[in-house]
């Protein structure tokens, strides 16, 4: 609840100094704002906010506890052709000799 009223309270503020520049910008006046751009545009605020466009690149919860399962395994061969299959590849595909060679990069 807390971080409701935290957001909205962000963002109308925001609104209010942004619509205020522009404001002042366009028409050239020192007037005051009128509420209702203030509300307008803290919504539009929060709409831009919330967007869920950072939850398309983040795995979900259950993908995310599937891996952090893996680190309760052993470390064996096992575990880390579990971690690979993540990257499309295990072991056995690896190229070892490429590996050692840029690994004195």
């Amino acid at each position: 609840m807390f971080y409701i009223i935290l957001l909205i309270s962000i963002s109308t503020i925001l609104s209010y100094l942004i619509l205020k520049f522009i404001y002042r910008i366009i028409f050239k006046s020192k007037k005051k704002i009128s509420k209702f751009l203030v509300f307008l545009g803290s919504i539009i605020l929060i709409i831009f906010y919330c967007t869920p466009y950072s939850y398309y690149l983040e795995p979900s919860f259950w993908q995310f506890r599937k891996m952090c399962k893996l680190n309760e395994l052993p470390n064996n061969e096992e575990k880390y052709n579990k971690i690979l299959a993540y990257f499309d590849t295990d072991l056995e595909s690896l190229d070892w000799e490429k590996i050692k060679k840029d690994q004195y990069y």
